[in-house]
């Protein structure tokens, strides 16, 4: 049996033998088959679920790893792409139709809606996302190794820095050491922030230079075998750190182990709410809860960013297998800001910190 097929089973066992499930989400396409997208920003693909069968309609130039009772059919675009739809809807006797609004764009709606007389609804991703929240052990190993190599790449790093660095060599250097240890890509635009601008959490590298004694904010990621790493880290360059500096960093240490102690804690009910709360009443309690501007944390898999989101109204419950960043922060504009991150397993019996480990390789075994 594919690894595929229990995630193509769960996802069709509700539906009725009418109805089809249209999957345009380049991350779905590869959590369900494998597919992948070799161009993110133009159309490659789709996956057509049905209660009876899984179809592939892609395009001619991608290439194809094909899975064992999967039908593949080539042409996503045009007739030939109209004709597939065709064949699947009227094989099958499908009357509805479910699509992703999401990711699916208008044009291509309208395509769909023209050629044929469905019932278009629109998919709820809940289910998808319950699915692709909880990590099985393949996918753990590859955020394991994605941020293992996130984790040296910084420590690389932070041994090249010197005064008159921009901020734009210093991330061609994480990125260059990212991929001399096997990255295949970054997971998302790295930040590189000096001085003031450490207050912006998604700041972008400029040409400003490192000077002596002063803050920096490095947030960066790998992305291995399509899984994302997550990771920040903020440190003063010099001798003479200012004191405010490291009061805040200090804070902000102290949220992020509250929020580490709230998972540890042994209970089984854990939830989203939970953690953003043991992290801010942290910051709270020190007197910069308006400086504590984004949530606790969110979670990390195909997509940088996924459900959960640790907020302070989300109760969704954490369970064995989740993914998640912790990463609690205090912004001072015109001053500096200080964010502590790691990607984050939650397991039966406690937690990993995926980007906070040592040089040795590290496995779930």
């Amino acid at each position: 049996m594919s690894k595929y097929t229990p995630r193509l089973l769960a996802l069709s066992k509700n539906l009725q033998s009418n109805q089809a499930i249209l999957i345009s989400d380049i991350h779905d396409m590869y959590y369900l088959t494998g597919f992948e997208t070799l161009v993110p920003n133009e159309r490659e693909g789709y996956v057509v679920l049905t209660k009876k069968a899984t179809s592939v309609v892609h395009a001619s130039f991608t290439p194809v790893t094909k899975l064992p009772d999967v039908m593949y059919l080539m042409g996503c675009a045009g007739k030939q792409g109209n004709a597939n739809f065709k064949s699947i809807f009227s094989e099958q006797k499908i009357d509805t139709l479910f699509i992703d609004f999401s990711t699916l764009t208008v044009a291509e709606h309208i395509n769909i809606a023209e050629i044929s007389d469905l019932e278009i609804k629109e998919l709820n991703r809940e289910n998808i996302w319950k699915l692709r929240m909880v990590k099985d052990e393949a996918e753990q190993e590859s955020m394991l190794r994605a941020c293992q190599i996130t984790h040296d790449a910084f420590e690389a790093t932070r041994e090249q820095l010197k005064p008159g660095l921009t901020e734009i060599a210093v991330k061609h250097l994480l990125e260059h050491e990212l991929r001399s240890r096997g990255a295949d890509q970054t997971a998302f635009p790295t930040i590189v922030a000096f001085d003031t601008h450490t207050a912006l959490p998604h700041y972008q590298p400029s040409d400003t230079k490192l000077t002596e004694n002063s803050a920096v904010m490095i947030d960066f990621g790998a992305k291995y075998d399509f899984y994302c790493a997550d990771m920040t880290r903020t440190f003063w360059f010099g001798n003479e750190p200012d004191p405010l500096f490291i009061t805040i960093k200090e804070i902000v240490d102290r949220a992020y182990q509250s929020a580490l102690k709230y998972l540890r804690d042994g209970k089984n009910d854990h939830t989203a709410q939970g953690v953003d709360e043991a992290a801010r009443s942290i910051i709270t309690d020190a007197g910069y809860s308006k400086e504590f501007i984004h949530t606790t944390g969110h979670g990390v898999g195909l997509d940088i960013h996924e459900p959960p989101s640790l907020n302070w109204t989300n109760t969704e419950s954490l369970v064995p297998g989740m993914t998640i960043t912790v990463e609690p922060g205090i912004y001072l504009p015109g001053k500096f800001g200080v964010r502590y991150e790691n990607s984050v397993l939650i397991l039966e019996d406690g937690v990993v910190e995926m980007t906070n480990i040592d040089e040795k390789p590290i496995t779930l075994n």
